[in-house]
């Protein structure tokens, strides 16, 4: 792609990935958490190991993401910037779901 733009006279003006996951906030500590609950013995057990099993599969999705835009700027020019968009709850479908992106993308200026 930076090829193409460069053949065509074109700027490069950084990297914007978007829906980037990014790992859990806090690491889930199993002495922190009730080792009973309002469900039987058997089934709390089993809530608490999806529990764990989600973070752990948020933990892999987010170092591979991170990996991939660590690749993504080594193949870049060096001094290209990169910016991230982390992953939304919800699909974006209108004006004020784009515009909730604002925070995330660089200051260019345009009024």
């Amino acid at each position: 792609f930076i090829e193409q733009l460069q053949a065509k006279e074109l700027p490069f003006g950084g990297f914007l990935v978007n829906r980037v996951i990014e790992p859990p906030r806090a690491d889930l500590d199993p002495v922190a958490l009730p080792s009973h609950g309002p469900l039987p013995p058997d089934r709390w057990r089993a809530v608490l190991a999806t529990l764990f099993q989600a973070a752990e599969l948020r933990r892999r999705q987010a170092a591979d993401h991170a990996a991939a835009i660590r690749a993504l700027r080594e193949a870049g020019p060096p001094d290209a910037p990169c910016w991230s968009i982390p992953d939304q709850a919800r699909d974006l479908h209108d004006l004020r779901g784009l515009a909730s992106l604002g925070p995330y993308l660089p200051d260019v200026g345009v009024v």
